[in-house]
């Protein structure tokens, strides 16, 4: 008796199914669902966090040059000005008053440019329009250049869209160096100065100094008052030298150590000699005498192809390297000391060569770089090192560093300390690092962490692994185990398969591409023969495999790989027995069932190769014509340097010259097609069976790859259909689960051969019969027809959202305009009322000179052009826009028409030369719910934010009118409440919301129902939902039915919306809108645990606050 758990861990879902030893009764299915880790969401939250910092710093700088400018005697008043920009650029020259100076001034601080600017060189800047802005700034100050840049496009700030003499279209943008502001404020303070003598030289002092100040980026946000994680001030009251600790992170290896600058030169030489471990030529290593001969001829070569110093020092084709990196386009790739070169060659220009600074001195000076960004830290820092660098060879360096970010942008994942331990070993062995760091011992063990535990602590098992997605899944995964170690006790087995890809969308992507591929590679053989050679339908009805057998034979170039002879279409439609599909390396020692390890021969050439390599076939083989030769140079033409039709998986496996019967040969094969042997796999596979070997010794933990178990699937015969359900995870976990029960699976350590053989009578396919009857027998009897029953019977549950600080809404930001009317009778048209007090969103058409842009205002126009602002506020402009249309009425763009006709369009002036128009306004739906970020000057318009997202939804029971209202709440109702340190809802927010949803309580009612004790009142509180809780309602007919919830909808009273249990989606949207009807009768919330049982909830607390 025993018992065997399978996980099939993906992105976010885990399906987990627990088997029976001895009869394979299927004990446990179920999938539990979660949102995956989206890292992006984190740098959207950093970056929201950024701006609000820097928002407060700027309101922070403004009061203080306010007192600065009251101090003086200058003080805020009525200007005449159009904008502060006629001000800034009067005051180069002319006399201001001293409100003008004010504004001028207080103008000119609050827009100050961007610091980091000061170290981009123009060079730098070409690809952007930030250059013709550094270009400007020769001859102009920043004032200059945004004055005439509005009174030709009516705009200043953002991104400016527009054409140059050519036609072509440029972007010109608001962005300057502080460094540019600083002088034009010096400009406007000295001229001013000269009528004011406030304006001296210490308030000019003063005025750059908080016009240019910066916080130094060691130091981080947060100061002694308020602390934060983030900088140097701790929230448990530590105080850090500066934040070099937190910005670089620790080494995998030894904890307590900082990881290492990718420029340093042990961290190159540490990737590079992995690298070079990595690879096999014709399945031979590389010597050390190799690989110190190709060090030798990067380190002296001006230009590196690494592909070909390896084939010149090795003596082999590059076909016939194997075992190296891959890009994004399947490109080799290898380390090969680019930055260091790099470096060496510029200094060198300077009369320094590198090569007199030792490694430790090298690494330190990487490390400076690497940390550093700023020009003038950079050379303190340098400074600092006493290096016995002169000053001027500082400053190069420092250059160096600002025109060359990119190669000082990484930390390596290993410390200096770890690499040196193996970077001699690395010269002298053929190991990678991963082998010798785990025959060095030096991975943690969890053991003395687990001991006495009965179940696994949650941290302990997502230390060391770093990608948050995976760090998920894990945790998800744990839980499981525990929930069924406290159910079941001791297991007898777990093996897991762990995710490929980094996220939800990347698997989803993933696996459409994949299937696209595969379809049109399909579709495309089939429909080339077809119109080639004509054959139709009834081809199909001789063989079963004959799609396979298209596309091998075109990828093949309609040959015989083996003999080296054409395959004519006809016999290969006609006559099927002449030709088999073999397997390159057999299956009994690759385990490898892919198309990759496939090609079309004929059936007589596949019985002389019998379980042979190609390349041991070809040495046997008596043939002067095709010989391995021969055979080599076609197959390399098929692969064409990565662009032929041939795979490279494929083409190392036809040019396959190891011996495979050998024991460490066959176990590659096993982990290569097998065991997951990723670091992420290995550092969970480590920790579990730590923590099994310490609390339950029985218990075996294996990884087996997903490439596997579809195989299996596949042989089975079991369809997975991801839109169906979710319990093709559950069906793919219980595979995973009999993964050990496999004849296979018990044999795969032992070295066995077998020279039987026979055909597949429909594919002509030799089978090797031993591989066969270990794979894919049933493990156990009616485990295919208990299988079956798990669509139906599978359980699920999902990760309850609850969390109460997420984003409060859509980050666009979107302005309001007041005093419009639009009618509810009739054409619907707006009008203007100063009277009215409603508040409309106004949209934006960006640029009518795009086609889709002119479209979307034409189309606008035909349906209501009292929707435009320009309609009411400027007719004669708008007058133009019509009669652009009149001109041009069969042009697809008559905006676009005119413009290369006469010039951009240009709003209405007497002279002609008013601004060019772009951008049309629009008003476009009544405001609704929304959070006012800031009020603007005038009370007709608001600046807002809408899209509020949904928090959780309080049911409530009616006594008198016998039925369940639902009460939603958002994100942006929570707050930090005063004086009690949690964040939560405040008592006259809630009541604001019960009220909207006729909910009537009194502050005193809701208090009592806090504290349980309300019991006079004709509103009963039933439980709170969140997003993914379960419910269960019988309707007016009684019928029962179950839902996961998803939000309180405002589309009508008393609707909430729903998603199915089984799957993500409704196939319509309309299904998952329900109402909460009277007569809806005995309404549970269900609370379900990781395994997926359920337990009713009909009454809950109510909790508005949180820790």
């Amino acid at each position: 008796m025993g018992y065997t758990l399978g996980l099939d861990i993906g992105i976010a879902s885990v399906g987990f199914g627990l088997i029976d030893n001895v009869d394979g009764k299927i004990l446990e299915s179920g999938v539990r669902l979660f949102s995956s880790a989206d890292p992006d969401n984190n740098q959207t939250r950093r970056s929201s966090r950024q701006a609000r910092r820097l928002n407060r710093r700027k309101v922070h700088r403004l009061e203080r040059v306010a007192h600065l400018l009251e101090e003086a005697g200058f003080e805020k008043g009525e200007v005449l000005a159009p904008t502060p920009y006629h001000l800034r650029v009067k005051g180069l020259t002319e006399k201001l008053s001293k409100p003008e100076v004010y504004a001028a001034l207080y103008n000119l601080m609050k827009h100050r440019g961007i610091s980091y600017l000061e170290d981009v060189e123009l060079d730098e800047a070409d690809s952007s329009s930030v250059s013709q802005n550094v270009e400007l700034l020769k001859e102009y100050y920043p004032c200059e250049i945004q004055l005439e840049r509005y009174e030709e496009y009516g705009q200043i700030r953002g991104i400016i869209e527009t054409y140059n003499k050519d036609g072509e279209k440029e972007s010109l943008v608001n962005i300057f160096p502080t460094g540019a502001y600083k002088k034009e404020a010096e400009a406007i303070i000295l001229k001013q100065g000269q009528f004011y003598p406030e304006l001296d030289k210490v308030f000019l002092e003063k005025f750059t100094e908080i016009l240019t100040v910066k916080r130094p980026y060691y130091i981080g946000p947060g100061n002694k008052k308020s602390r934060t994680d983030y900088g140097i001030y701790r929230e448990n009251g530590e105080t850090l030298e500066n934040l070099f600790d937190i910005l670089i992170g620790k080494c995998t290896i030894y904890p307590q150590e900082a990881r290492a600058a990718k420029f340093s030169y042990t961290a190159q030489l540490f990737d590079f000699l992995n690298d070079m471990n990595n690879i096999s030529i014709a399945g031979e290593k590389l010597t050390e005498v190799q690989k110190r001969e190709i060090y030798h001829q990067i380190m002296s070569s001006k230009t590196v192809n690494m592909m070909k110093i390896i084939t010149k020092v090795t003596g082999c084709l590059k076909e016939e390297v194997t075992g190296y990196r891959v890009d994004s386009k399947y490109k080799a790739e290898f380390h090969s000391f680019a930055s260091y070169r790099q470096f060496r060659n510029k200094m060198l220009d300077y009369g320094f060569d590198v090569q007199t600074l030792n490694v430790e001195m090298f690494d330190k000076l990487a490390a400076k770089l690497t940390l550093n960004t700023e020009y003038h830290q950079i050379i303190t820092q340098l400074e600092s090192l006493n290096l016995g660098l002169s000053k001027e060879l500082i400053e190069k360096i420092a250059d160096f560093r600002k025109k060359n970010r990119s190669l000082f942008s990484k930390w390596h994942s290993l410390s200096l300390k770890a690499m040196n331990e193996v970077v001699d070993e690395l010269w002298s062995t053929s190991k990678n690092q991963m082998q010798i760091f785990s025959e060095l011992g030096v991975f943690k063990s969890n053991i003395e962490v687990f001991k006495g535990l009965k179940y696994i602590p949650l941290d302990a098992m997502v230390d060391e692994i770093y990608n948050p997605v995976v760090r998920c899944s894990i945790r998800e995964s744990i839980k499981i185990i525990n929930a069924l170690l406290k159910k079941y006790g001791a297991l007898d087995k777990v093996v897991i398969e762990m995710p490929r890809d980094s996220n939800e969308k990347e698997e989803k992507d993933r696996i459409t591409k994949l299937n696209k591929e595969n379809d049109n590679k399909k579709k495309q053989a089939i429909e080339k023969a077809r119109n080639e050679y004509g054959f139709g339908e009834e081809a199909y009805r001789q063989q079963n495999d004959l799609n396979t057998k298209l596309r091998l034979w075109y990828e093949q170039k309609q040959r015989c790989l083996y003999s080296g002879e054409i395959i004519k279409i006809f016999d290969l439609i006609k006559n099927p027995h002449l030709f088999d599909i073999d397997h390159i390396i057999p299956k009994s020692i690759s385990y490898d069932d892919s198309l990759s390890n496939k090609v079309l021969c004929y059936a007589t050439e596949n019985r002389e190769k019998g379980n042979l390599t190609p390349y041991r076939y070809f040495k046997r083989k008596a043939s002067l014509t095709w010989n391995y030769e021969a055979y080599k140079s076609y197959v390399i033409e098929l692969y064409k340097d990565g662009k032929g039709d041939l795979s490279r998986t494929k083409l190392e496996l036809l040019l396959f010259e190891e011996d495979i019967n050998k024991y460490e040969v066959r176990q590659r094969f096993i982990n290569r097609n097998l065991v997951d042997t990723r670091y992420a796999s290995k550092v969970v596979l480590n920790t579990l069976q730590d923590f099994m070997k310490e609390n339950y010794p029985t218990t075996t933990v294996e990884v087996v790859r997903g490439k596997f178990t579809a195989q299996l699937r596949r042989h089975w015969g079991i369809r997975k259909n991801r839109d169906e359900n979710h319990a093709h995870h559950a069906i793919d976990a219980l595979i995973i689960a009999c993964v050990p029960h496999l004849s296979l699976w018990k044999e795969q350590k032992k070295v066995f051969s077998t020279d039987e053989f026979r055909v597949d009578e429909t594919t002509g396919e030799i089978i090797e019969q031993s591989y066969n009857q270990l794979t894919y027998q049933e493990p156990f009897s009616q485990f295919f027809y208990q299988l079956e029953k798990v669509s139906i019977d599978c359980r699920y549950s999902y990760k309850v959202d609850r969390k109460f600080n997420r984003q409060v809404a859509d980050a666009t930001i979107y302005s309001t305009r007041q005093g419009i009317v639009k009618q509810t009778s009739g054409d619907k048209s707006f009008t203007l009322d100063s009277n009215s007090k409603e508040h409309y969103v106004i949209a934006k058409i960006k640029n009518i000179y795009e086609d889709v842009d002119a479209k979307r205002f034409m189309d606008r126009y035909k349906k209501d052009k009292t929707q435009f602002l320009m309609y009411h506020h400027d007719p004669q402009t708008f007058s133009i826009l019509e009669d652009v249309m009149k001109t041009y009425p069969d042009k697809k763009n008559p905006f676009q028409a005119y413009r290369l006709e006469y010039g951009p369009i240009r709003k209405y002036s007497k002279k002609g030369n008013g601004p060019q128009i772009q951008s049309i306004k629009y008003y476009d739906s009544k405001l609704g719910q929304h959070i006012e970020l800031k009020q603007a000057n005038q009370s007709t318009k608001k600046v807002v934010l809408q899209s509020l997202n949904p928090w959780r939804c309080d049911i409530y029971y009616n006594k008198k009118d016998k039925r369940y209202i639902a009460a939603g709440l958002k994100y942006a109702d929570l707050s930090y409440q005063k004086g009690t340190g949690l964040y939560g809802i405040s008592l006259q927010r809630y009541q604001q919301i019960l009220n909207s949803e006729k909910i009537e309580l009194s502050i005193e009612q809701i208090e009592l129902l806090l504290e349980g004790r309300l019991n006079e009142s004709n509103f009963e509180f039933c439980f709170s939902l969140y997003k993914n809780d379960f419910i269960q309602w019988n309707d007016e007919n009684n019928q029962t039915f179950q839902y996961r919830f998803l939000a309180r909808n405002l589309s009508s009273p008393n609707r909430i919306e729903v998603k199915p249990i089984n799957k993500s989606k409704y196939d319509k949207q309309a299904e998952g809108l329900k109402t909460l009807k009277k007569g809806l009768n005995r309404f549970y919330k269900i609370s379900v645990d990781v395994l997926g049982y359920q337990h009713f909830i009909k009454k809950e607390k109510l909790k508005l606050t949180f820790k």
